[in-house]
């Protein structure tokens, strides 16, 4: 398995779930908690003896729960390793998904569920199969974490070369050892030793069981502290996770019996420590997705503005209509739109009459506010749809798409408003319009401009104030 060292992943981690550094806050309500936890299992100690307290009820709930928090931990901190493709996430995966799928089928061997292994004749299953089960997957956490804490140590910021191969064979081995410490308790029953007699397991206690555990998570928790020094969110997590496994064991042993206060206090402690393991990830996600939406955001903004000021490069400073460049780019992209439903397109060249005279008599102050006005009347005659821009001095062009059913009607409305709207103007401006018309298909944008532009000194020549239709004098209107 080949690493190495990335820059971009120290330069970026921060964006990736589950390594956020942990404030001084977060540090504080992990320890509160891990304080609360505690006090509530001591304070449960001298009572933790009484035996026979028998609740299916929260038995099946209890396995559940579990299993269902260490395999959807499993999952996310896998997708946490298609992100980031470091090693110490696969180790995590690995000891989630051993401890869910070992807890399953401790599920089916025990009580907790209605058929059992031993009824099924699937496997040989014996007396001591349950209780090594949960040895089994109480190794399993603390395992994981020190395995993390040592990659973090000892090749901190190292990332898999091949991320999807080492996955697979990961994969493998966490089957393997599955397969393996399953054989071992059922197959192989017979050779393991007696952890639970009838019930009673203090024996784990005498025959190491339990102490071996207990060194474990302790040795766990103290490499986790010394090779991050509880830097991240998720390294103060695994750490309360580490503490509620270590009340699991110790309340275990102390009520020495199956169903006893004890007993059920461990399992809340065991539930309480997979529940870290799962929420940390939850809420780890929730900031990611809350980080990557403000990013997107953020983004869409920037973009926004970028197209604005792109925009507004090709806009015509005065009027703000687009220019020429723009105009053209506009008209390609509406017909490529269009391309294929039999849409029609007109093109309008709008050249002003009287305009050089309102500049020649009343100024160019006047004559650059007729242009706006201009503009305005464009604006409010024109369709959403519809383009229009200035191409320079007094003309300007207009171009829009209808159905052939239709394109007649509304060529013909647009462009008798914008003569009336011109005229309104006053100081003697009007305007003459040519129009040209042509299938979107086949719209050769240059050769339509030339054929309005003939149009229009048609107007001009018919007496102006009006607009003609290339190729069509018998639709040539007075306004």
């Amino acid at each position: 398995m080949k690493f190495r060292k990335s820059a971009e992943w120290q330069k970026d981690k921060k964006w990736f779930p589950s390594v956020e550094e942990a404030t001084i806050g977060e540090r504080k309500r992990a320890l509160l908690f891990s304080l609360a936890v505690g006090l509530v299992t001591i304070a449960l100690i001298p009572v933790s003896g009484i035996e026979r307290i028998n609740f299916p009820e929260f038995l099946a709930a209890y396995q559940t729960a579990i299993i269902a928090a260490y395999l959807i931990a499993a999952y996310l901190i896998f997708a946490l390793y298609r992100a980031n493709h470091a090693l110490s996430s696969l180790y995590l995966c690995g000891g989630c998904l051993y401890a869910g799928v070992v807890l399953l089928a401790q599920s089916a061997e025990s009580l907790y569920v209605p058929v059992s292994l031993a009824s099924l004749q699937v496997l040989p299953a014996g007396p001591q199969t349950s209780i090594w089960f949960w040895v089994f997957w109480h190794a399993a956490l603390p395992v994981s974490i020190a395995l993390y804490a040592l990659s973090e140590w000892m090749r901190p910021g190292y990332i898999v070369v091949r991320p999807e191969r080492a996955a697979v064979w990961f994969g493998v081995a966490i089957v393997l050892l599955i397969g393996a410490s399953i054989a071992a308790v059922t197959v192989f029953h017979e050779w393991m030793p007696a952890l639970d007699l009838g019930g009673n397991i203090r024996s784990m206690h005498s025959k190491g069981a339990v102490p071996g555990l207990m060194a474990l998570t302790v040795t766990a928790l103290l490499l986790l502290w010394r090779a991050t020094g509880f830097h991240t969110v998720l390294q103060v997590w695994l750490g309360v996770a580490l503490v509620a496994l270590l009340f699991d064991n110790v309340t275990s042993i102390i009520g020495g019996h199956r169903l006893s206060v004890g007993w059920y206090v461990g399992r809340i402690d065991g539930l309480i420590s997979a529940s870290v393991m799962l929420l940390v990830y939850l809420g780890e996600i929730n900031r990611a997705y809350l980080k990557t939406t403000n990013s997107a955001r953020r983004l869409a903004t920037a973009n926004a503005l970028l197209e604005a000021k792109v925009d507004l490069a090709g806009l015509d400073f005065l009027t703000g209509l687009p220019g020429r460049a723009s105009f053209i780019e506009r008209v390609r992209l509406l017909r490529a739109r269009n391309i294929g439903n039999g849409t029609i397109v007109a093109v309008l060249i709008i050249d002003l009459d009287g305009f050089k005279k309102v500049n020649d008599t009343l100024g160019h102050e006047q004559g650059d506010k007729v242009l706006v006005q201009t503009a305005e009347v464009l604006r409010s005659t024109l369709r959403d749809t519809d383009i229009a821009g200035r191409f320079g001095g007094d003309e300007f062009v207009v171009c829009l798409f209808a159905p052939y059913s239709v394109v007649q009607e509304t060529m013909i409305n647009i462009a008798g408003r914008i003569v009336a709207g011109i005229r309104e103007l006053g100081s003697g401006i009007g305007c003459s319009i040519g129009i040209s018309l042509c299938i979107a298909d086949r719209l050769n944008l240059s050769s339509a401009l030339q054929q309005a532009d003939k149009a229009m000194y048609l107007a001009k020549k018919h007496g102006k104030n009006r607009f003609v239709i290339h190729g069509q004098a018998q639709y040539c209107e007075a306004a």
